[in-house]
C-alpha cells in the first residue's frame, strides 16, 4: 500500500479536529465580538462605508491570490510524496509575489481615477483595501500550505488571532482618531501585519518543507511545478472575476438604490447569519481537504480517487443535516442574537438572519459537493456553473435591492444558493458514481 494511501488513525484525526475547532471557534467569536465592538462605535452609514471599502480587495483575492492558495494546498501532499516539497514551496513563493504585482496593476488604476475625479476619500479607501487584500491573500496562501502540511495548531492560532486583532485594533484607532471607515480599515491592516509577522517565523520550518524534501536545484522541475499550479488554478481565476462581482454586488446594489445605512444593516445581518455557518463549513473543509487530497494522491489512480469521493459524499450528507439544525436555531434565536451582538440601531437585521443562514447552508452543500471535482482534478468543469450563477446573482441583487431593499437582497442570496447548490449536485453526480479522473497534467513523478 502506498504510504500516502495508508489509513490515518482516529487519534490523529481527533487531534487535528480539535485544533480546527479551536481555530474556527476563535475566528467565530472574534468575528461576533467585532460586530459588537464596531457597531457600538460606528453608525450604520459608516459601517456601510467600511463594508463597501472592503469589497475592493475582493477582486484581488478571488482572481489572483485565492486561486493560487487553492492550487498550493491541492498538490502539497503529492509534492512531499515525490520528495520535492522544497522546490514546490519555492515556486509557490515566486507565484505569490507575481500575483501580488498583478493584483496591484489590476486595482491601483481605480484609485488613481477616483483621486483624479475628486473622490479622495474613496481613493484612500481603495488603496487601503488593496493593501489589506494583498496582505490577507499572502497570509491565506501561507495558511493553505500549513493546512496542507496539517499543521493544525499553527493555522488555528493564527486564524483566531487575525479575527480578534482586526476589531480590537480598529476600535483602538477609532477611539484615538475618530469614527471613520478609513481608520477602521487601517486597524485591519495593522492586524494582518502582526499576524503575518508571526506567520513568517513558521514558514521556513518543517511545517512547510518536510525533512525528506531535497533542496531546490532544478530549474526544469520548478518550471514544471509552475505550469502545474497555473493549470490547476486558472479556472479558479476565470470564475473568480465573476465571483468577486457577485460577492460585492449586494452591497453596491443597496448603496445604489438605497444608501450606506441600508448597507450597514445588511452587512450586520450577513455577518450574524451567513458568515457563522460558512465558518463551520470552512472548518470542515480545513480538516477534510488535506485528508481527501492525501487519499486521492495525484489524481491518476482511479481507485484512490473513488475512495476519496466516497468520503466526500458522506460529508455532503452531514452538511445538509447541519444546515437544517442551524436554520432552526437561527429562527428561534434571531432577536436575542441581534440584541446581544449589535447596537440598538441595527435591530432590524434580526428579520433577515434565518434566511441568510439557509442561503449559507445551501451554498456550503454545493461547495462540499464540488470537492468531487477538485479531487478528480476537473477544475475546468466548475467554470460554467460558477460564472453563470455569479452573473445571475449580480442581476438578482440589483433587482432585489431596487424592489425591496435589504429584504430583496436577502432573497437574492437565497435564490443564488438554491441555483448554485442544485447545479453542482447535478454536475458532480457522474464523478460521485466513480467516473474516471480527467487526464489533466498532474503532479510530477
Amino acid at each position: 500500500m502506498d504510504k500516502q494511501d495508508r489509513p490515518i488513525s482516529s487519534g490523529v484525526v481527533a487531534g487535528e479536529a480539535f485544533w480546527v475547532i479551536v481555530g474556527q471557534a476563535l475566528a467565530a467569536t472574534g468575528g461576533l465580538v467585532g460586530v459588537r465592538l464596531l457597531t457600538a462605535r460606528l453608525e450604520p452609514y459608516v459601517y456601510g462605508e467600511l463594508a463597501l471599502g472592503l469589497t475592493v480587495g475582493t477582486l484581488a483575492q478571488q482572481v489572483v491570490l485565492g486561486p493560487l492558495g487553492q492550487a498550493a494546498m491541492r498538490y502539497y501532499a503529492a509534492a512531499c510524496e515525490a520528495r520535492q516539497a522544497s522546490v514546490y514551496v519555492s515556486v509557490v513563493k515566486d507565484l505569490t509575489v507575481k500575483g501580488a504585482l498583478a493584483a496591484t496593476a489590476l486595482i491601483a488604476p481605480a484609485a488613481i481615477v477616483l483621486a483624479a475625479l475628486g473622490h479622495v476619500t474613496w481613493a484612500l479607501l481603495t488603496i487601503a483595501a488593496l493593501i489589506l487584500a494583498l496582505l490577507t491573500g499572502g497570509n491565506g496562501i501561507i495558511d493553505s500550505l500549513q493546512t496542507a502540511a496539517r499543521r493544525r495548531a499553527v493555522v488555528a492560532l493564527h486564524q483566531g488571532a487575525a479575527q480578534w486583532l482586526r476589531p480590537v485594533l480598529a476600535v483602538g484607532l477609532i477611539m484615538a482618531v475618530g469614527a471613520y471607515s478609513a481608520v477602521a480599515l487601517l486597524g485591519y491592516i495593522l492586524a494582518v501585519l502582526l499576524v503575518m509577522s508571526s506567520q513568517f517565523r513558521y514558514l521556513p520550518s518543517p511545517a512547510i518543507v518536510s525533512p525528506e524534501a531535497r533542496p531546490s536545484g532544478s530549474r526544469t522541475l520548478a518550471a514544471e511545478y509552475r505550469t502545474q499550479l497555473m493549470r490547476y488554478s486558472w479556472p479558479f481565476s476565470t470564475w473568480g472575476l465573476f465571483t468577486a462581482l457577485q460577492l460585492t454586488s449586494d452591497r453596491w446594489a443597496l448603496n445604489t438604490f438605497g444608501d450606506t445605512h441600508a448597507v450597514g444593516v445588511y452587512v450586520v445581518s450577513y455577518q450574524l447569519g451567513y458568515q457563522p455557518l460558512m465558518l463551520l463549513s470552512n472548518a470542515a473543509a480545513q480538516l477534510t481537504a488535506p485528508l481527501l487530497f492525501r487519499k486521492a494522491g495525484d489524481g491518476k489512480d482511479s481507485a484512490r480517487v473513488n475512495k476519496a469521493l466516497a468520503v466526500n459524499q458522506l460529508l455532503c450528507v452531514v452538511t445538509v443535516g447541519a444546515t437544517v439544525l442551524v436554520v432552526l436555531a437561527a429562527y428561534l434565536l434571531r432577536r436575542p442574537i441581534v440584541a446581544l451582538f449589535c447596537a440598538p440601531q441595527y435591530v432590524s437585521a434580526a428579520n433577515h438572519i434565518p434566511w441568510l443562514v439557509l442561503a449559507a447552508g445551501l451554498f456550503a452543500c454545493g461547495q462540499t459537493a464540488s470537492n468531487a471535482l477538485l479531487i478528480a482534478c476537473k477544475t475546468r468543469s466548475l467554470i460554467t456553473p460558477k460564472v453563470v450563477t455569479a452573473v445571475c446573482a449580480v442581476a438578482l441583487n440589483c433587482l432585489g435591492a431596487k424592489i425591496a431593499g435589504v429584504t430583496g437582497v436577502v432573497a437574492a442570496n437565497l435564490a443564488f444558493s438554491v441555483l448554485y447548490c442544485g447545479w453542482i449536485l447535478v454536475l458532480t453526480a457522474a464523478v460521485a458514481r466513480g467516473a474516471e479522473p480527467q487526464s489533466e497534467p498532474q503532479v510530477l513523478s
